[in-house]
C-alpha cells in the first residue's frame, strides 16, 4: 500500500484536478438528461457492452440505473493511473512527478472535455482509454502471448468506447519513433505486433462480442466502412476536411508557438547527441502523420461518420506527444518537466473555460424551458403531449465571447434545443413538462399564425392540437 501511494500519488492528484470542474459545476448533458428521467442503461445498443457491465455492477445490479457521479469516474480515474504509469515506464521514464505532469499533458486535451462532461458516459471514456494504454504496455517473454493478451485488452476498449482504439494507434507510432531513437532492434516488430493486435483486437469485437451482444440499427449505421472506389475516396477526403476544420480551431497562435518551440528543442537535442539522419527523420514523420491522423482515426473511414468532440479522444495524444520526445533525447526532468507545462497550463485555461461556457448553457437551456413552461401554463395548454420544436435555442453573451477568444469551445458546449433532437424535449420535461412527444408536422404551416407568446428568443404557436416552439436565431 505504501509502494501504491508513493508511485501513484501525483497521478491521483492530477487526475482529480482535471476533473474537479466537472465534479463541482454538477452538469447534466445530452443522454445523462434522458438518463436521470428514465433510468436507463442502454450501451449494449451501442456495442459498448463492457460499459453496460460496469454500471450494472456499479449499480449493483439495478434496474434502473441510480446517480452514483462522481464514484465511477475517479474509480475509472484510479485504473487510468495505473495504466498510465505503466506506459511512462515503457519509455524509461521513472520519475513520478515527470510521468504524471506527462499525464496531465494527455488529459488537457480540449476535445476531451466532451468525454468528461458526460455525467454517465465519462466513466467509461476514461476506461476504454486505460484499456488502450494497458494493451500496449503488455510484455512477456512470449511474442504470441503479448498478442492474444494486448488483443483482449483492445478488444476491451472497443468494448467500453470504440474512439479510443486511436489511442492505441497514436502510441503506437510513438513507440515506433522511441525504438527508432535508442535504434533498438524492436523496431520493426513492435509495429507489427501493434499492427496485429489491432487487427485481432477488431475480429474479436466485431465478430464475437457483437455477436453475442447486438447493435442496434441506429449505432450499426455510423460502422459501415467506405466502399473502396472512387466513391470511397471522395468520402475519406471530405471525412478528413471535415476533421481538419474542427481539429484546426484548437491551435490558437499560444498554443502553436508553444508546439513549434518544444519541437525545435527536440531537433536541437538530436543534433547535438548527433542522432540525427535520414531513417530517423522518416520515421519522425511517420510518427507526426498517424498522430494526427489518429486524432479522428478510424471514424475517418466511416461512411456515416460524425464529427462529434468526444470521438477526438486521439487527439489527446498529440498533444502528449511534444513534451514526451524530448524524454526521447534528455534526462533532464527539469527540462522535460517545464515542457510539459508549457503545453498543459495554456490547455487547461481553454478546458476551464468550455466547462464555464457548458455550465452557463445548460442552466440558460433550463431558464429557457422554464420560461416556456410558464407561458404555456398561462395559456392553459400544460395538458397537451404534442409539441414541435424548430430552430436552434441561440448562445448566452457570455459563451459569444467564450467562443471569440477559443473557438472550439462552439463545438464543445451542448445544444439541447436543436429541431427534433430528444435534448430539448427532455430538458422541458425535466422542467416541468410531463411526457411530451413530438409531432414533426412541417413547421412552415405556423407562417400563415400569430404567435400566441413571442419574446427575442422564441415564439409559441398552438396550431391542430401541437405545441409549436420556434426559437429564434
Amino acid at each position: 500500500m505504501e509502494n501504491i501511494i508513493k508511485n501513484y500519488k501525483y497521478h491521483y492528484i492530477i487526475f482529480l484536478i482535471i476533473v474537479s470542474p466537472y465534479i463541482i459545476n454538477d452538469i447534466y448533458v445530452y443522454d445523462d438528461i434522458f438518463r436521470m428521467q428514465k433510468g436507463y442503461y442502454g450501451w449494449i445498443d451501442d456495442g459498448r457492452f463492457l460499459s453496460e457491465f460496469f454500471y450494472k455492477i456499479m449499480s449493483l445490479g439495478a434496474n434502473n440505473i441510480p446517480d452514483l457521479y462522481p464514484i465511477p469516474l475517479i474509480l475509472s480515474g484510479v485504473f487510468f493511473c495505473f495504466s498510465f504509469k505503466r506506459l511512462t515506464n515503457l519509455f524509461n521514464i521513472e520519475n513520478n512527478l515527470t510521468s504524471s505532469l506527462l499525464m496531465a499533458s494527455l488529459l488537457s486535451c480540449p476535445m476531451l472535455v466532451s468525454n468528461f462532461s458526460f455525467r454517465y458516459d465519462g466513466a467509461f471514456m476514461i476506461l476504454s482509454m486505460s484499456f488502450s494504454i494497458l494493451s500496449l504496455t503488455v510484455s512477456t517473454k512470449n511474442i504470441y502471448l503479448n498478442i492474444i493478451i494486448s488483443s483482449i485488452l483492445l478488444s476491451f476498449s472497443f468494448s467500453t468506447y470504440q474512439a479510443s482504439v486511436n489511442i492505441f494507434i497514436a502510441l503506437s507510432s510513438i513507440l515506433f519513433l522511441f525504438n527508432a531513437i535508442n535504434k533498438t532492434n524492436k523496431l520493426m516488430s513492435n509495429l507489427l505486433v501493434n499492427m496485429i493486435t489491432v487487427f485481432i483486437s477488431y475480429i474479436i469485437y466485431s465478430k464475437f462480442y457483437l455477436e453475442i451482444f447486438e447493435q442496434s440499427s441506429y449505432a450499426s449505421n455510423f460502422n459501415k466502412i467506405i466502399p473502396f472506389n472512387d466513391d470511397g475516396i471522395n468520402i475519406l477526403l471530405e471525412n478528413l476536411t471535415l476533421s481538419f476544420n474542427v481539429i484546426k480551431l484548437i491551435f490558437t497562435p499560444v498554443i502553436s508557438i508553444i508546439l513549434l518551440i518544444i519541437f525545435s528543442i527536440f531537433i536541437i537535442n538530436l543534433i547535438l547527441n548527433k542522432k540525427i539522419n535520414l531513417l530517423l527523420l522518416g520515421c519522425l514523420i511517420i510518427t507526426i502523420s498517424v498522430t494526427i491522423l489518429s486524432s479522428s482515426g478510424v471514424i475517418l473511414f466511416g461512411v456515416n461518420a460524425k464529427f462529434y468532440p468526444r470521438v477526438f479522444m486521439g487527439l489527446s495524444v498529440f498533444f502528449m506527444l511534444f513534451p514526451l520526445i524530448i524524454s526521447f533525447v534528455s534526462k533532464n526532468n527539469l527540462l522535460i518537466n517545464l515542457c510539459t507545462l508549457a503545453i498543459s497550463l495554456p490547455l487547461i485555461l481553454v478546458n476551464q473555460t468550455a466547462v464555464n461556457s457548458i455550465k452557463n448553457e445548460i442552466n440558460f437551456s433550463n431558464q429557457v424551458s422554464e420560461y416556456i413552461y410558464n407561458d404555456i401554463n398561462a395559456l392553459g395548454l400544460t395538458s397537451k403531449e404534442n409539441y414541435h420544436i424548430s430552430g436552434t435555442l441561440k448562445v448566452t453573451p457570455n459563451t459569444r465571447n467564450n467562443i471569440n477568444a477559443f473557438p472550439i469551445i462552439s463545438h464543445l458546449i451542448p445544444k439541447h434545443f436543436v429541431n427534433f433532437y430528444d435534448g430539448g424535449r427532455f430538458t422541458l420535461m425535466r422542467n416541468g413538462f410531463s411526457n411530451i412527444t413530438y409531432n414533426k408536422i412541417k413547421q412552415n404551416i405556423i407562417n400563415t399564425y400569430k404567435p400566441l407568446r413571442d419574446n427575442n428568443i422564441y415564439s409559441l404557436y398552438y396550431i391542430d392540437d401541437t405545441v409549436y416552439i420556434k426559437f429564434k436565431n
